[in-house]
């Protein structure tokens, strides 16, 4: 009830939390449209995550018809709220179709502490997307992203440190050194590490 009379009063973060209740049916029947509508109206109103969440969906078409503009236009609008959760998945989102674009939003997020952003910038570095491929640098990131792994999208930088050890990426090759770090990256719930680790 209260979160539901912030938002009417146009309080971002009430409206954030009234999507978050309202998608997931916590102490409510679950209402996965309506938790859309409420992450879009927290989003206008200025908050960042809920323009990550809404963008995310957007792009992917997860729970909601796909629309990889939008999905763009509001991510990039969390990115601008500095949301370093909306910067990396933007830079995740665009890194194949804008190379620049991806380099500022994923240095953006890892600047500000995002470990799955120093993840999505080592891939750019790695690939050579919107930036001189520079392997050394991108497993600089790929470690510092690892050091810091603490969910799914800083493990990330684990698996692809470990995937450069496989493969001799701007190191030399040592499959033992890749073990640990798969290790970390499975535990995390990052699914191709484990499948890594059972080829191994």
């Amino acid at each position: 009830g209260y979160a539901r009379r912030g938002c009417e009063l146009d309080d971002a973060m009430a409206c954030h939390l009234l999507g978050v209740v309202t998608y997931n049916g916590v102490g409510v029947s679950a209402d996965v449209a309506a938790g859309f509508e409420h992450f879009a109206r927290a989003c206008d109103l200025g908050w960042g995550e809920a323009c990550a969440t809404l963008g995310a969906s957007l792009s992917q078409g997860h729970n909601i018809t796909a629309d990889p503009a939008r999905g763009v236009a509001v991510l990039r609008r969390g990115c601008q709220l500095a949301s370093y959760l909306a910067c990396r998945v933007l830079a995740a989102t665009v890194q194949t179709t804008d190379g620049a674009a991806a380099v500022a939003a994923a240095t953006r997020a890892c600047d500000g502490g995002d470990a799955g952003g120093c993840a999505v910038l080592g891939l750019c570095f790695a690939d050579g997307l919107g930036v001189a491929r520079d392997l050394e640098r991108a497993n600089q990131l790929f470690r510092s992203a690892c050091e810091r792994a603490e969910g799914e999208s800083a493990a990330g930088g684990c698996y692809y440190l470990a995937r450069s050890y496989l493969d001799g990426r701007g190191v030399a090759a040592d499959p033992a050194a890749a073990v640990p770090l798969l290790e970390t990256a499975c535990e995390h719930d990052w699914g191709e590490a484990c499948t890594a680790l059972a080829d191994l």
